[in-house]
């Protein structure tokens, strides 16, 4: 998100989105923690082209039952996300679900054993392909998972890298929380830099808060220089709809910055309407309780994406009694950061939600 929102004060005129997928190919497999799939290279090709992920999102049925679609297979080995004979009697679910104009790419991992469900939502310009570590992580607490592409993210529809209004992020929230038919078992939530913004405002329009723990990894407020982006913006929106995006130095793990530099889901533009919708969300935010209880908050302290010095005292005001833990050496993509540093972070999230090992 940095380098994209840098981006904005090195400008041409342009009408024109030059395409929100890179059709590329990059990697092979090499076997990573808890017997994931890590698709970086090695000599064998494994990236699903534009066009074949493109046709998997498009072929989505209903979400619901199970699904057996073409190119699922490649998607999944791809991303690492395939843990669907994780456990005996495990079920996973591919699905679209309906969020005002937006059909969002759903997924979910279920297990028999499980003790809590866990929603997980990504952070702007991510999709939940890039998510395997923690997904991986809370099946093997016992958790089952749901996660989502956010409007305009990986196999959801929409204006690649764009959102008319935050509101839509909270919208669809709901929508997936509705749709999704789990167990009744305690709902845990868990979301990386804008998928917290999407939280927040999810809370300040939800009747009631479903969650009973909520884990904000980096989460969005104020972007790093945003002053001098919020300034570029007021200058250049009614000229041009896209910038050039560019992909930021966010995480200590050299081959996950070189995976994502070469994935065929990454928008290689940012729409200027997203900058919009983030201007007017922090101007209508009151900075006050949201009346949803606490919450644990991971913040690295090399993170130069968000304003974290200036974020971190007005979350604890939207979440009273929140419990920071700083990580040292820790950039923004805290998903993705390396082994050591994940393990760290790993270890509060468990004892905070109450995740057994």
């Amino acid at each position: 998100m940095c380098g994209a929102l840098r981006s904005l004060r090195h400008l041409r005129p342009c009408r024109q989105d030059q395409g929100a997928l890179a059709d590329c190919h990059a990697g092979s497999l090499r076997r990573g923690p808890a017997g994931l799939v890590d698709p970086i290279a090695s000599g064998r090709e494994v990236a699903p082209g534009a066009a074949s992920l493109q046709a998997l999102g498009n072929a989505l049925p209903r979400f619901g039952g199970a699904c057996d679609l073409p190119g699922l297979d490649e998607y999944l080995a791809f991303y690492g996300l395939d843990f669907r004979d994780s456990s005996a009697g495990s079920r996973y679910r591919l699905g679209r679900v309906t969020s005002g104009g937006y059909e969002l790419a759903v997924q979910c991992w279920e297990q028999p054993d499980a003790r809590h469900t866990l929603l997980l939502v990504h952070g702007f310009l991510d999709h939940v392909g890039l998510y395997r570590h923690l997904i991986g992580h809370a099946l093997q607490r016992q958790c089952n998972v749901i996660a989502f592409d956010l409007p305009g993210h990986g196999l959801s529809t929409g204006e690649p890298a764009a959102i008319g209004d935050f509101s839509e992020y909270a919208d669809a929230i709901q929508a997936v929380l509705d749709a999704v038919d789990v167990p009744p078992l305690p709902l845990q939530a868990m979301a990386q830099s804008t998928g917290g913004a999407a939280l927040v405002a999810y809370a300040r329009q939800c009747a009631v808060w479903p969650f009973i723990g909520t884990v904000l990894l980096a989460p969005l407020l104020r972007p790093a220089g945003w002053l001098r982006v919020r300034a570029a913006h007021a200058l250049i929106h009614r000229f041009v709809d896209t910038v050039p995006r560019g992909f930021a130095e966010n995480s200590s793990d050299a081959e996950f910055l070189a995976f994502v530099r070469a994935d065929p889901l990454q928008s290689r533009r940012i729409h200027v309407s997203w900058v919009g919708a983030l201007r007017r969300w922090l101007a209508d935010l009151p900075i006050a309780d949201l009346g949803v209880g606490p919450a644990l908050l991971v913040q690295g302290d090399a993170d130069g994406t968000v304003d974290w010095r200036f974020n971190l005292p007005r979350y604890g005001q939207l979440f009273p009694g929140l419990r920071i833990e700083l990580l040292h050496g820790a950039g923004h993509q805290l998903a993705n950061e390396s082994e050591a540093l994940r393990e760290r972070y790993l270890r509060q999230v468990d004892r905070y939600l109450g995740w057994g090992c």
